[in-house]
């Protein structure tokens, strides 16, 4: 007897390996992986499995499944099968016409991406927590705040 499905569990309907395609073609657009292969693309940070961990899939997959209705998924209209110029002008259709649904969208992800460990690496930060090391502040020149100073107290 097999056990139900993360998915089922949290009561989001089955993706299709078809909607997985589509979604990780969305991903390689949305956040390539760039050239020299030192950040990923938002396809390889387990961006799925973030949905349903977060519990935010139900929210998700209605927009996206909304997003593969008006910009094809079957046969060679899929999203995937086209061009990185079509690709990129569906993106930009599909954020002008769902500007709140694609915010979200993109918040979760960029979440999303930013966690995983070789982002944060590639970036030039420690994959660590910041506490109890904490993370070392660059010295500024507070000379620089002497006119704000000089200035005295405002009040409104």
């Amino acid at each position: 007897m097999s056990s139900p499905s993360l998915e089922s569990t949290l009561g989001v309907a089955p993706w299709t390996e078809e909607e997985r395609s589509e979604l990780d073609a969305l991903l390689d657009v949305l956040i390539p992986a760039n050239e020299d292969g030192s950040k990923p693309s938002a396809r390889d940070v387990a961006f799925f499995d973030y949905m349903l961990r977060e519990r935010v899939a139900d929210e998700l997959v209605a927009g996206f499944r909304i997003f593969l209705l008006e910009h094809g998924h079957v046969g060679e209209s899929r999203f995937s099968a086209r061009g990185a110029t079509e690709q990129t002008a569906a993106v930009t259709l599909w954020e002008r016409r769902q500007a709140l649904f694609f915010r979200s969208f993109m918040k979760h992800l960029l979440h999303c991406y930013y966690q995983d460990p070789r982002v944060v690496r590639a970036i030039g930060m420690e994959a660590r927590p910041p506490f109890p090391e904490g993370y070392t502040i660059i010295d500024g020149d507070l000379t620089l705040l002497e006119p704000v100073f000089e200035r005295g107290r405002v009040y409104r």
